[in-house]
């Protein structure tokens, strides 16, 4: 939010937002608090810029913006022209367009997994074989890899694989935290200057990070890989600790983990870091979001989704400290959403086991199998396809150091087979801990506030249209239609009332070319976008 310093100062811009993310456009939502016309600095550099403006005097903006170059960085600024000479701008907001790569997403997990529980695909345990599968990633490493570990051993030739992919001519980096065993440390042989811990200081937090970004700037799009997850690179997170690892096949998300790790490579952790790294990304036709500690709101986002389940949740959580978090939880399970989770760290005479231990009952369960249950998920809607499946994970513990001073990645991926493909891993021990209480009924979606965003979805036909056609809304709901010209422009709204059916709208009269549409309901809680190519004839 930033206030304006000029003539109205009482004025801010909120609630800034990417959608429609492709590889050469995006759009920007944002709110202020005056009306006024709305208009948009964006470039390649934080200072600068080229300016988009719309033509009507609104409080809610959106935005959109062309021409763009595939998995590239812009720096945005949201604005509203209150008057001549009168204009307020927000603080620059990181944004990246979509890739050109794959998009494939992968899920492994080192324990049991329960194919019963199986919607799309079945999940994949490899057992004791993480090593050989991060091995492989390093091996065919072409041009980088920046390598993140909390903790890490050679016990089954991690090390000695990073130091085979430096030996071969690739540029290889390494920022590890400062509680690795020197003798480990001292064995990545990765050249002068190009590994670095974050020292041990008076803040208590650590560089508890565990990701893996290989050839980020490759010229070939379908090379970039980030590896992330909960597994620390030691013999027994790696092999008998049950953790999980997933990867992106996705050239902006590694340029993304790129700019974290430099940050930290520079020497500057924790509090001291800045918010530099783009938050939403379209992966394979995913919307992902990826989340830095300590600035970029990791327990934010967890308790958001929290409040915003649909039908049911569920978590694996190493260490679980914060009273707010069990509260948020234990409000759910008590508004009727199935609630269930695993536990290995906790104070049972704490305040924090004690709300969640109120709220859920036997569906808390504190695992006792004698290895460190480490993950650090949570999964929503997984049984509910018409709300919001998500499956939400990566290094950080649900505690004040996970959240607000450890470095620390957290990926949440808006997918039904993602969150699907980590109930069956969750449902797998949940089971084998003799619980008896599962999720039943039907999924009945009550949408509550936030906003889903499909993009390229809406129904419009004929479409090329000589300037008449018809627009249908996703389902039966009032709400409004924006067009918008391919600078970004908003050049015509109208209300949809009717329930379900077509709506004709007129672009007679309009340039030819195309024009970008957006639906959203009349509550704001959903919207759609699509697209229209008038022929002028």
């Amino acid at each position: 939010m930033s206030v304006c310093l000029c003539f109205n100062s009482l004025a801010n811009i909120t609630s800034i937002q990417q959608r429609n993310i492709s590889p050469e456009s995006f759009s920007v939502q944002f709110t202020s608090s005056v009306a006024g016309v709305g208009v948009l600095k964006f470039g390649t550099s934080p200072i600068g810029g080229s300016v988009l403006a719309g033509n009507e005097i609104l409080n809610d903006h959106e935005i959109f913006i062309s021409g763009l170059v595939p998995a590239s960085l812009y720096h945005i600024r949201a604005g509203v022209v209150l008057a001549p000479g009168d204009t307020l701008y927000s603080d620059v907001e990181p944004m990246m367009t979509a890739s050109l790569s794959s998009g494939i997403i992968k899920v492994y997990f080192n324990s049991a997994v329960d194919h019963d529980e199986a919607a799309l695909e079945p999940a994949i345990s490899l057992g004791q074989d993480f090593p050989d599968t991060i091995i492989a990633y390093l091996d065919r490493a072409k041009y980088t890899v920046d390598f993140t570990a909390y903790n890490i051993d050679n016990q089954n030739g991690v090390i000695d694989a990073i130091n085979a992919a430096y030996n071969r001519g690739v540029q290889v980096r390494f920022v590890g935290n400062y509680g690795i065993a020197n003798w480990n440390y001292n064995s990545i042989s990765i050249g002068v200057g190009n590994k670095i811990q974050r020292p041990e200081g008076d803040d208590i937090g650590a560089m508890h990070n565990k990701f893996i970004v290989i050839d980020a700037n490759s010229p070939d799009p379908n090379d970039p890989v980030v590896i992330t997850g909960s597994t620390n690179f030691t013999n027994n997170q790696l092999r008998i600790d049950p953790n999980n690892l997933i990867i992106f096949q996705d050239q902006s998300l590694a340029r993304c983990f790129t700019i974290e790790f430099e940050e930290m490579f520079s020497g500057v952790f924790g509090q001291a870091k800045s918010v530099k790294t783009p938050r939403e990304f379209a992966i394979g036709g995913k919307r992902v979001q990826a989340l830095f500690s300590p600035k970029s709101g990791v327990e934010n986002e967890l308790l958001h989704n929290i409040a915003q389940a649909d039908f049911d949740i569920y978590f694996g959580i190493f260490t679980l400290t914060r009273a707010n978090i069990s509260q948020a939880l234990a409000d759910r399970a008590n508004q009727g959403i199935f609630v269930a989770g695993i536990v290995q760290d906790i104070n049972t005479s704490s305040n924090t086991y004690t709300i969640l231990q109120n709220g859920l009952g036997n569906r808390l369960v504190l695992d006792a199998f004698g290895t460190m249950w480490h993950h650090k998920y949570a999964i929503f809607d997984p049984n509910c396809s018409e709300g919001r499946p998500i499956a939400y994970t990566g290094s950080a513990n649900w505690s004040v150091n996970g959240n607000s001073r450890s470095d620390e990645n957290v990926v949440v991926v808006y997918d039904e087979n993602i969150a699907n493909q980590y109930f069956q891993e969750f449902m797998a021990r949940y089971k084998a801990h003799n619980v008896n209480e599962f999720v039943d009924g039907e999924c009945d979606v009550v949408h509550s506030v936030t906003q889903h965003v499909q993009a390229g979805g809406l129904r419009v036909y004929p479409n090329p249209s000589a300037g008449e056609f018809f627009v249908e809304p996703p389902f039966a709901a009032p709400g409004m239609v924006r067009v918008f010209n391919s600078s970004g422009q908003l050049v015509k709204q109208l209300s949809i009332s009717s329930l379900g059916s077509a709506e004709p709208v007129s672009l007679s009269g309009f340039n030819p070319g195309l024009y970008l549409l957006q639906w959203q309901q009349v509550d704001g809680t959903w919207s759609q976008s699509g697209k229209v190519v008038l022929t002028g004839r």
